[in-house]
């Protein structure tokens, strides 16, 4: 009868180790996947912010700057090719804020920004792989949607915010020909 209660209390402390530790572990993991996906919502909400931020900077170039910028260089009869990055153009004002931001806080170097195109006139600019993918799927779409998620950049692995909501107007196409 010894070597049963033995063998008994060897099971039912084996049997308990084990539910602590499959239930540690579903814990531990569950815990994982909460924070994964709370700092993927932090980091989505934050993208939003600098692109939010970053496309204002791009209508006060379109519907403020130039406008005014055109007449006044017409009215001195600037010849019509003219073109100055600083005064122009919204993309060289907001890669100079970002980059001015990102000397002053260093926490702001964890995050860029990038205006794509398939086929961009500057290196810089060409879309990627994954973005000429989503912006020729959004491209098709009325109201494309917004896309997000985790992918290898440089080995490593990267959070990529895409969103397609930069059409050229007319005082664009002066700069940017066709």
């Amino acid at each position: 009868m010894g070597k049963t209660k033995k063998k008994l209390g060897t099971v039912l402390g084996l049997t308990t180790a084990g539910v602590y530790l499959v239930t540690g572990l579903l814990v531990m993991t569950m815990i994982n996947i909460n924070m994964r996906n709370e700092s993927l919502d932090d980091a989505r909400q934050i993208s939003k912010i600098v692109l939010s931020q970053n496309l204002a900077i791009h209508a006060y170039f379109s519907q403020q700057l130039k406008p005014n910028l055109f007449t006044a260089l017409e009215s001195q009869g600037v010849d019509a090719d003219f073109f100055d990055p600083v005064l122009m153009s919204s993309t060289f004002a907001v890669r100079w804020i970002e980059n001015e931001a990102q000397q002053n806080e260093s926490s702001f170097s964890n995050y860029s920004y990038k205006s794509s195109a398939i086929n961009a006139r500057s290196p810089e600019y060409e879309a990627s792989p994954l973005e000429i993918e989503y912006l020729k799927r959004a491209s098709t779409q009325d109201n494309p949607q917004d896309w997000s998620g985790v992918v290898q950049l440089d080995g490593e692995p990267t959070f990529v915010y895409l969103k397609s909501n930069i059409r050229f107007k007319e005082n664009c196409m002066r700069c940017h020909s066709e």
